[in-house]
């Protein structure tokens, strides 16, 4: 069965010498991969570590993606695998060449990019080729998140269509039995995304079927509760509204 991960943990488990791993990668072809990784239904990217004065941080290699995404901690369902001394198997690995890790890097970084301009990859509009600014994604930066990074792939579920704008898919996900406060791999749910695009009347109707304005995983105490986004984007209404159910100022 297809998985992109073999090049990758190759490096992991140190079964090939650097020679022969480098002409395994270079034998592949990322943009082939990368639609066979569509067909399959795997939406996953390739990470790499990037170190920093207080750390470092997990980003996708040559693509830059909206969202919580920054710390140790990459969105769940995209993190497919990792280039790096990060886990205790690799650091048992022998040591590789500059050679291995930059033709991992080049292979992950067009795999990545052909991913996501795929016509039927989900998230689209929430990643799009590029290198994130500074020492990695800005989980609050709102020009970012506000805009789709490029046109939507068909929603899927009641996520994507709350994300998307579209109220008469939203509709009929809801009739469908969605799970309202279902949250996708960037922790939000489908009130999340409509708060964060400006959907507000998407909002209001999710919170009048009773989504959680607080729904939220992970470690962060506030972000990216849905009560915080709208805070944070001044939807007024949403705010109202969710002060109404709660009974908070």
């Amino acid at each position: 069965m297809f998985d992109v991960r073999t090049p990758i943990d190759a490096l992991r488990y140190g079964r090939l010498d650097d020679a022969d791993l480098i002409a395994s990668i270079k034998r592949r072809n990322p943009a082939d991969d990368a639609a066979t990784a569509v067909e399959h239904g795997s939406m996953g990217l390739i990470f790499r570590r990037v170190s920093f004065s207080m750390g470092y941080t997990l980003v996708p290699v040559e693509v830059v993606c909206q969202g919580s995404v920054g710390a140790n901690d990459p969105p769940s369902g995209l993190g497919l695998t990792y280039i790096g001394q990060i886990s205790s198997v690799q650091e048992a690995a022998p040591p590789r060449s500059e050679s291995v890790e930059r033709a991992l890097l080049d292979y992950a970084g067009a795999y990545n990019r052909a991913l996501v301009v795929h016509p039927a990859y989900r998230f689209r509009d929430v990643c799009a080729p590029g290198e994130p600014p500074g020492e990695g994604p800005n989980a609050v930066e709102k020009a970012l998140w506000a805009r789709p990074m490029q046109p939507p792939s068909s929603a899927k579920d009641l996520g994507d269509a709350a994300r998307n704008g579209d109220r008469a898919l939203v509709e009929t996900f809801l009739k469908r039995g969605d799970p309202i406060d279902a949250q996708d791999p960037f922790r939000l749910t489908p009130l999340g995304w409509a708060i964060v695009r400006g959907h507000d009347d998407i909002a209001l109707l999710l919170l009048g079927r009773g989504a959680d304005p607080r729904a939220v995983r992970g470690e962060s105490d506030e972000w990216p509760k849905p009560e915080a986004l709208a805070k944070a984007f001044r939807r007024t209404a949403v705010l109202r509204a969710i002060a109404q159910r709660t009974n908070t100022p």
